[in-house]
């Protein structure tokens, strides 16, 4: 019969690591108190990948904000381009009549002469005045709506080739990402399988995690896998949880998934609060989240932070110290599953 309660010495009734507070290994008191997890067991190649990961993050954001700047400014060149089409043809116009007016001398003295009156003179010359001040503001408008083109033209050319820039840059940290990432998880799945070799009946965890497709490839690729996995259980439709974050942490996008079945079959048995993994919060009580797919999020993150990119017989004896052989069989029969 599958024990799903996680990590439970056979001969024993009482629950070593996912049930009994304060034994549950995964990040518990007596595990942190005994060896302490520090920055310097990290790798360095995942360090490298966390950065380079961020880098492009934060590039990729900068990039996309300014894109919708670039949208913006473009929206209002459209609307600057039809209105400088249609002042032009009106100052044209303008600019005619003041020259046919000025050519035929329609001046002060012939506006008195034609007068039938004082008033009809006043009236005239208004009249006039009037539209050769309109025509002087359309030619006015014209030339400030060219002005304001021009400069928005220059900024837009600008931001662009901003934003180019930090395109490039993007690239580049995410192929010095994408590099170190496989370096990194290369050299992991090696010392997994050489470590697991030396341990009588172990399995051997596989390399076949393909990180060259690129993240939404991938990430689409592991959703359908691990929804496949998960179906029928409390956790389905959770895979893109765990397909994200593995790529955005750097860690093999079965491991966290497989352990849900070791801890609690597959979220069935759980201590309560979405916490399927057997995860303690170091105080005697077990840590909490607010559904399957934060816990998925925060577990991926800790694995990549704790542990590094796959299973191996080390980090089952770390996560699970007293019944480690079972834990790390179960955890990895299931990672071949999904």
């Amino acid at each position: 019969m599958k024990r799903g309660m996680g990590c439970i010495v056979a001969l024993s009734l009482v629950a070593l690591c996912s049930l009994a507070p304060g034994l549950a290994w995964a990040d518990s008191d007596w595990y942190e108190t005994a060896a302490p997890v520090s920055e310097s067991e990290m790798t360095e190649l995942q360090k490298q990948v966390e950065q380079t990961s961020a880098a492009y993050d934060e590039a990729t954001a900068a990039v996309e904000a300014l894109q919708s700047q670039i949208d913006e400014n473009q929206k209002i060149l459209s609307q600057v381009r039809r209105e400088l089409d249609a002042q032009k043809d009106d100052s044209a116009a303008a600019m005619r009549l003041m020259y046919k007016m000025r050519r035929n001398g329609y001046g002060l003295v012939d506006l008195l002469v034609n007068a039938e009156d004082i008033g009809t003179f006043i009236d005239n010359w208004e009249y006039l005045d009037s539209i050769e001040r309109h025509n002087y503001n359309l030619i006015e408008h014209y030339s400030q709506l060219k002005a304001t083109y021009e400069e928005t033209e220059a900024e837009l050319s600008r931001q662009k080739a901003e934003a180019d820039q930090r395109q490039k840059d993007a690239a580049d940290a995410l192929s010095a990402a994408e590099a170190a990432r496989e370096e990194a998880q290369n050299r992991a799945a090696k010392a997994a399988q050489e470590e697991a070799s030396k341990l009588a009946g172990a399995g051997v965890i596989d390399n076949s995690v393909d990180w060259s497709v690129g993240r939404d490839a991938f990430v689409e690729t592991w959703t359908q896998r691990i929804d496949a996995y998960l179906a029928g259980t409390p956790m389905a439709g959770t895979g893109r949880a765990f397909a994200e974050a593995a790529w955005q942490y750097g860690v093999d996008p079965r491991w966290s998934p497989a352990i849900t079945n070791t801890e609690s079959s597959n979220g069935v048995h759980i201590p309560g609060g979405y916490n399927a993994w057997g995860w303690t919060d170091g105080k005697g009580g077990y840590r909490t989240f607010s559904s399957w797919e934060d816990g998925a999020r925060q577990h991926v993150a800790y694995l990549a932070r704790s542990y590094g990119y796959t299973i191996t017989v080390s980090h089952a004896q770390k996560y699970c110290p007293p019944n480690y052989e079972w834990w790390y069989s179960n955890t990895l029969a299931n990672m071949m599953k999904i």
